[in-house]
């Protein structure tokens, strides 16, 4: 949120007190903007998550600062079990963040509608892309074609062995040191 030369200026000379000050401002604006904006669409979620399948939401808005898509969808994230997709218009283009937890990676789910993108990129459980306000029904229509490939069934039904313990360990000994631990 706003210019990044402020940044590079505090890297480059950390005594200025008005950078160190812009930079205070600067970040509080973005809480107060990001809580704002987590508020707006946290009243939503559940309805916005019907629309795909309960596995992913999607805000978008014309009153949101790009540069806090990122922190709100991970805000939301945290209060829901899916991918949570959050994006600003500015001028003629959406730009966006997803992020939560997903078994399926974020930049494979958006190469699936690379035709729809200006911009794509990041990594498993974090990425943005840029799109045209052309596309935002395509966008749309992609999020509910594709939001299966972030099902994920309860995790409490899933067991995760990370290794097995050989019969010949298995004793009075083990359980002991089991019951120290506890």
């Amino acid at each position: 949120m706003g210019d990044a030369r402020i940044t590079v200026d505090f890297l480059n000379n950390s005594t200025d007190n008005l950078i160190i000050k812009k930079l205070f401002e600067t970040n509080e604006q973005r809480k107060k903007k990001s809580e704002e904006a987590y508020n707006e669409f946290f009243v939503n979620i559940n309805n916005n998550k019907e629309k795909y399948d309960n596995n992913l939401a999607f805000f978008h808005s014309e009153n949101l600062e790009t540069g806090i898509t990122g922190i709100t969808a991970t805000k939301l994230a945290k209060t829901t079990d899916c991918p949570i997709i959050v994006a600003a218009k500015q001028g003629n283009y959406y730009t966006g963040s997803i992020r939560g937890e997903s078994s399926y990676h974020f930049v494979d789910f958006l190469e699936k509608g690379s035709n729809i993108f200006v911009q794509y990129g990041g990594h498993k459980s974090a990425a943005g892309f840029r799109f045209h306000e052309d596309n935002l029904s395509d966008f749309k229509t992609f999020l509910t074609d594709n939001s299966f490939l972030f099902y994920s069934k309860d995790k409490t039904d899933e067991i995760v062995i990370d290794a097995e313990i050989p019969e010949k360990y298995l004793n009075y000994n083990l359980y002991s040191l089991f019951n120290i631990l506890e």
